[in-house]
C-alpha cells in the first residue's frame, strides 16, 4: 500500500461514520471556534486559521459541504465581532489600558490601532484578522469608541465573508494542489511541508511567549518531521530506500560473530518495554522528588506520547519485518518502536537537564544512546534502516513538539 492509498484509507474511514454526525461535529467546532477567536483576551489564545483550512480539505474530500462550511465559518466570525463590540462599549478603553502590559500591547500598538479604526474600518477589521491580537481588540475599541453599529456590522460583513472564504477555499484547494502535485513532488514531502507550515505558523502567533533558542526546536521538529514523512513515502512507495533496505537485510548475517551477537542482544535490550517503564518511573520520581512537576509532565508526555504515535503508525502502515533474524520478535516493522523511544527519552532527558549538567558531555551521550540502540535493531535484523531513521525523526519531532507546547503554556502561566 502506498502513501496515496493511506491517505485516501483515511478519508474513507472518515466517511464510514454517518455524513451529517460528521458535519455536525465539525461544523459546530468551526462556528463556537471561530466565535471565541474574535473575544477579548480568548482570541489571542484560540487560533482557528489551521482548523478552517483543514475543513478546506475535508470539503474538497466531500466530508463536508463547502458552501455551509464557509457560512459557518462567517456567521461565528461575524457573532464573535458583534460579541467583542459590545463588550468592549460596556468595559471601555480602560480594560485594555489596565492590561496592556500582560496582552503585550504597547502604547504605539494601541494609538496605531485606534487611529485605524476611526479612520477606516473596514480596513481596520480586514487588517485586524491577521493576527491574534488585533483579531480581537479592533471590535472591542470600536465598542469601546462608540462606533457606529450598523457601520461596523456593514464592515463585519464584508471582511467576514471575505477571510471565511480564504481559509476554507484555501484548504478546498490546497487539497487539489496536493494530489496533482503530490506525484511530482512526492506526497510525504508534500504532506511534510503542509504540516510544517502550521506548526510555524503556530510558533509565530505564539513567538512572543518563546526566547530566541526556542527556535532550534522549530528547526529540529521540522526536520524530524521531514525525516519521518520521507521515509514512510519511500516505504510505501518503494523508492531507493527499500533497495537498501533489502541489500543490508541479507548482507548483515555476514558479520555475525557469536561475542558481537550477544553484545548486541544486550545492548537492545536495554530499550526494551520492562526495562524502559523502569527508567521512566525512575526519572519521574525523582523528578517529583525534586519538585520539578512540570519537566516531569513534559518527559511523561514526550515519552508516552512517543509511544502511541509509533504503535498507531505501525497498525496502519502494516509493515512486515525481514525474514531470517537473529531473535524473535511480534508486531509490524515500520517506524522501529525502538528507534522512537530511545530517541525521545534521550532528547527529553537532554532538554530537561542541559542546564544542571555538562552540556557537551550530556549531548554526545544524548546522541549516541538512540543510534546505538537503533544500530542493534538493523544488525539483528528486526528492522529495516528505513524503519529505524524513521523512528529517529518520529522521535525528534515529537519531543520538540511537546517542548514547544510546554513552554508555551508555562510562559502563559508566568
Amino acid at each position: 500500500m502506498n502513501l496515496h492509498q493511506l491517505i485516501e484509507q483515511f478519508f474513507n474511514y472518515m466517511s464510514v461514520f454517518p455524513k451529517d454526525t460528521v458535519n455536525l461535529i465539525l461544523l459546530s467546532v468551526l462556528f463556537v471556534g471561530s466565535i471565541i477567536e474574535s473575544l477579548p483576551v480568548l482570541g489571542m489564545f484560540f487560533p482557528m486559521e489551521t482548523y478552517t483550512v483543514i475543513l478546506g480539505i475535508f470539503a474538497y474530500k466531500g466530508i463536508v459541504d463547502l458552501k455551509i462550511a464557509i457560512l459557518t465559518a462567517f456567521l461565528g466570525l461575524l457573532i464573535g465581532d458583534i460579541i467583542g463590540f459590545y463588550l468592549g462599549r460596556k468595559l471601555g478603553e480602560e480594560y485594555i489600558k489596565s492590561h496592556a502590559k500582560k496582552l503585550k500591547i504597547t502604547p504605539q500598538k494601541y494609538n496605531k490601532i485606534k487611529f485605524l479604526i476611526n479612520d477606516n474600518l473596514i480596513k481596520a477589521l480586514f487588517i485586524g484578522r491577521t493576527t491574534s491580537i488585533t483579531r480581537w481588540i479592533v471590535p472591542f475599541l470600536a465598542g469601546a469608541n462608540k462606533a457606529n453599529f450598523k457601520k461596523f456590522v456593514l464592515a463585519n460583513i464584508l471582511t467576514g465573508v471575505f477571510w471565511a472564504s480564504v481559509f476554507i477555499l484555501g484548504g478546498y484547494f490546497l487539497g487539489d494542489i496536493f494530489e496533482i502535485y503530490g506525484k511530482y513532488f512526492g506526497l510525504g514531502v508534500l504532506a511534510a511541508t503542509i504540516i510544517a507550515y502550521f506548526i510555524y505558523k503556530f510558533y509565530k502567533h505564539y513567538q512572543k511567549f518563546f526566547q530566541k533558542e526556542d527556535t532550534k526546536l522549530l528547526i529540529l521538529n521540522i526536520f524530524g518531521l521531514y525525516l519521518f514523512f520521507k521515509m514512510l513515502e519511500d516505504v510505501t512507495d518503494l523508492e531507493l530506500i527499500t533497495k537498501w533496505d533489502f541489500y543490508i537485510s541479507s548482507h548483515i548475517h555476514e558479520i555475525y560473530n557469536p561475542l558481537l551477537n550477544k553484545i548486541m542482544i544486550f545492548i537492545t535490550s536495554l530499550d526494551n518495554p520492562l526495562e524502559v517503564t523502569m527508567i521512566i518511573i525512575l526519572i519521574v520520581l525523582f523528578l517529583i522528588f525534586k519538585k520539578l512537576y512540570y519537566k516531569a509532565l513534559f518527559f511523561i508526555s514526550s515519552v508516552s506520547g512517543a509511544a502511541v504515535l509509533f504503535e498507531i503508525i505501525k497498525n496502519i502502515v502494516k509493515r512486515p519485518r525481514p525474514p531470517h533474524y537473529l531473535i524473535e520478535v511480534g508486531g509490524y516493522s515500520f517506524p522501529s518502536g525502538h528507534a522512537t523511544l530511545s530517541t525521545a527519552l534521550a532528547f527529553s532527558l537532554y532538554l530537561i537537564f542541559k542546564d544542571k549538567v555538562n552540556k557537551k558531555i550530556l549531548l554526545i551521550l544524548c546522541i549516541i544512546y538512540p543510534l546505538l540502540i537503533s544500530f542493534t535493531r538493523v544488525y539483528l535484523n528486526v528492522h529495516y534502516l528505513s524503519d529505524v531513521i524513521a523512528g529517529i525523526g518520529l522521535g525528534l519531532f515529537w519531543v520538540s513538539l511537546m517542548a514547544m507546547v510546554f513552554k508555551l503554556v508555562m510562559n502563559k502561566l508566568k
